[in-house]
């Protein structure tokens, strides 16, 4: 990476508002390293970005606990309540198990395609309300699902691994088409992606034929903060049609 414009170049007067989808985070520590990952990283975007606000899209379950992340330009915004209607969802999938071990595998994986493209819109459509009012300059994904896409809003993306691809005996047979579906919609959805580790970089880019300048890598992440900011800033520029900035985020 070009060290110049990691540490220097992070103009981010553009970025008024970053929208933050935190939505699957869990309580306690159901997220694993990634939660951690993500807490500390947003903590230093924050204190390295004072003039940028970040909302952070929330579930119940998890609001409170994120309250740790407030500040003078961080905001908790709460989408999603995890009481009521959707505890009805068990009894729908166990039923939907008991149907699936009597048809095709192939109308399997096309039903639950079709499922969590239904469940994302749906997230969406509850949540238009509360986000119509915002003016987001960019949409960052840190669980890779781009859940809040808006083809007017630049979009990053974050993919951890495709173990479920060199792994498949590891996972339940839903758990498989979900992670797929939400790897298949970031990397059309997004505007640009990050990896965390050489492996999930290479394994994304072979099993979506990506063009690697648009799947960047960042080592020792949270210390070089300022490189997500650079491309954060670079992704909307390029979004909005600037070949400079286009060139200098396939650079970063």
């Amino acid at each position: 990476m070009n060290g110049s414009l990691i540490l220097e170049s992070p103009d981010t007067r553009t970025l008024r508002t970053i929208l933050v989808d935190l939505t699957p985070v869990l309580p306690g520590g159901e997220n694993g390293g990634a939660k951690v990952f993500v807490i500390e990283l947003l903590r230093r975007l924050a204190e390295r970005a004072p003039q940028t606000q970040f909302v952070l899209l929330t579930q119940s379950s998890a609001h409170t606990e994120l309250a740790a992340l407030d500040s003078a330009n961080v905001r908790r915004l709460m989408v999603l309540d995890s009481g009521g209607p959707p505890a009805a969802r068990p009894q729908r999938t166990g039923k939907f198990s008991r149907i699936s071990a009597v048809i095709p595998g192939r109308l399997v994986r096309a039903a639950r395609r079709v499922g969590h493209s239904l469940l994302a819109r749906s997230r969406r459509n509850e949540s238009r309300s509360a986000l119509s009012d915002l003016d987001v300059d960019l949409l960052f994904c840190p669980f890779t699902a781009p859940t809040y896409f808006k083809l007017n809003i630049p979009t990053v993306c974050v993919i951890y691994d495709l173990q479920y691809k060199a792994y498949p005996q590891f996972f339940a047979p839903g758990d498989i088409a979900q992670r797929d579906h939400t790897f298949k919609e970031a990397v059309r959805r997004s505007n640009a992606l990050a990896a965390i580790s050489d492996y999930s970089r290479d394994a994304a880019i072979a099993e979506a034929k990506l063009d690697p300048a648009w799947l960047r890598l960042g080592t020792d992440l949270l210390e070089r903060n300022g490189w997500w900011l650079s491309y954060f800033y670079f992704t909307t520029e390029a979004r909005a049609g600037n070949e400079n900035k286009l060139a200098d985020l396939r650079r970063l």
